[in-house]
C-alpha cells in the first residue's frame, strides 16, 4: 500500500459484501457517506472502530451499496470502451502521446486528448464548458421568458456535491458534469434551478409548477440519480482529471 492510500474493507451482511474505507478526523460524531459510490466511515476522535456504526446502519448501508451498484452496472451498458457519453451522446475517445491539442469536437462526437499533455486537461475541460454554456444560456433565456425571472449571474464549476443550486442573490451555480446528461434532464435541471428564482423552498407552488413543466418530473429525479453515479466514478471522472504537467 501506498503513502496516502487507505486500506479497503469488507462488511458482509447476509450474502452481500460492501467494500469500504475507513478515515479519522478530528469530528464529533462517526458517520457513513458514500463518495463516488464507495462507501466511508468517518470515524470521530472518541470513536475506537467502525463496528458499531456499521452494524446500526447495516439496512441503509445495503439498501444504498445495491442502487449505486445496479446504477453504475446500468451505464456501463451505455458505451463502449474508449467512448463516453456528452449530451446523453456516444464521443468517441482519441488519445495518445501523440495527439498535440485537445480538442471536443462536437459535430464529429470526437474527444480528443494526450492524458500527459501540458494543458490538455484544461482543453478538454473548456471544451466541454463551451458545449455546456451555449446550452445553458439558451435554456435560461427561454426560461426566463416563461417564468418572468432572470439570474443575477450564473456560474458553471466542476462540482462533485450537487447538480446545481440557486443562492439567496439570485445566482445560478450549476455543475460542469451536467454536459454528460441527456439535454431533457440537463434542461430539468436548469428549469429547476430557475423557479428557486420565483420560488426558493419546494412548496406547493413550486411543485405545480414544476408538474405543469415537466409532468412526472419525479421520474427525472431518479434518472438523475442513476447519472450522478455515471458522471462521479465513470468515464467522465477521468477526462475532468486528466493531470497536467
Amino acid at each position: 500500500m501506498t503513502r496516502g492510500e487507505v486500506e479497503v474493507r469488507l462488511f458482509r451482511v447476509g450474502g452481500v459484501e460492501v467494500p469500504y474505507r475507513v478515515e479519522r478526523r478530528n469530528v464529533k460524531n462517526t458517520r457513513l457517506e458514500f463518495r463516488k459510490g464507495e462507501l466511508w466511515v468517518v470515524l470521530g476522535r472518541w470513536e475506537r472502530d467502525e463496528g458499531g456504526i456499521l452494524r446500526d446502519k447495516q439496512e441503509w448501508v445495503v439498501k444504498n451499496h445495491l442502487r449505486i451498484q445496479e446504477a453504475l452496472s446500468e451505464s456501463g451498458k451505455w458505451h463502449g470502451d474508449g467512448e463516453v457519453m456528452v449530451g446523453g451522446e456516444v464521443f468517441r475517445l482519441v488519445k495518445g502521446g501523440w495527439v498535440k491539442k485537445a480538442e471536443v469536437r462536437e459535430g464529429e462526437r470526437i474527444i480528443r486528448f494526450n492524458p500527459a499533455g501540458r494543458g490538455h486537461r484544461t482543453g478538454v475541460k473548456n471544451g466541454l464548458k463551451r458545449m455546456l454554456v451555449r446550452k445553458v444560456n439558451e435554456w435560461v433565456e427561454e426560461f426566463g421568458e416563461r417564468l418572468g425571472q432572470k439570474p443575477e449571474m450564473i456560474r458553471i464549476k466542476n462540482q462533485r456535491t450537487a447538480w446545481g443550486s440557486c443562492s439567496s442573490r439570485r445566482n445560478l451555480n450549476l455543475n460542469l458534469r451536467l454536459v454528460f446528461l441527456p439535454d431533457k434532464l440537463a434542461r430539468y435541471v436548469v428549469f429547476h434551478e430557475m423557479l428557486h428564482l420565483r420560488y426558493m423552498s419546494h412548496g406547493k407552488r413550486f411543485k405545480a409548477v414544476m408538474e405543469k413543466e415537466f409532468p412526472g418530473w419525479q421520474g427525472l429525479e431518479k434518472e438523475l440519480a442513476r447519472w450522478w453515479y455515471y458522471v462521479q466514478k465513470g468515464a467522465p471522472e477521468g477526462l475532468l482529471e486528466l493531470k497536467s504537467t
